[in-house]
């Protein structure tokens, strides 16, 4: 937990941009890949975090995208900005979902929080991020 909030004190003074690239994509990916179902010739493969270590990765993980939400709330160019603020809050609130799986160490719950940080992402880039460069 300590690195999130040392991590967001130093992003504080960061724009929207910063925060998500040194701290929401990479906790989201990590989220991602830390559960997996692959089908392959041979049969299914399924990742899941084995042991504590692994798991608090996870959480770790949970703990900065919740951080980065944080901070995209506190952007001073978005305070009344709604939908930003709504979206700000997603990041938070899909962050608590995988937190909570994490607790319980329900590996379908890594999968459904992802789906729930995924719908955020795409959500929030459809109003205010366009795939190309500014």
């Amino acid at each position: 937990m300590v690195i999130p909030i040392l991590l967001g004190m130093t992003l504080q003074r960061s724009g929207p941009r910063e925060i998500m690239a040194r701290m929401v994509d990479p906790a989201a990916n990590f989220i991602w890949r830390s559960v997996s179902i692959t089908v392959t010739t041979e049969g299914i493969e399924e990742k899941v975090p084995q042991s504590e270590y692994e798991w608090n990765e996870v959480r770790q993980a949970a703990d900065r995208l919740a951080e980065g939400g944080r901070l995209l709330k506190t952007d001073p160019q978005r305070q009344d900005d709604n939908e930003w603020l709504k979206w700000s809050q997603a990041i938070i609130d899909s962050a608590t979902l995988t937190r909570e799986a994490v607790q319980s160490k329900n590996a379908d719950g890594i999968l459904e929080a992802g789906d729930a940080i995924y719908n955020t992402c795409v959500g929030c880039h459809g109003g205010y991020w366009r795939m190309s460069s500014p």
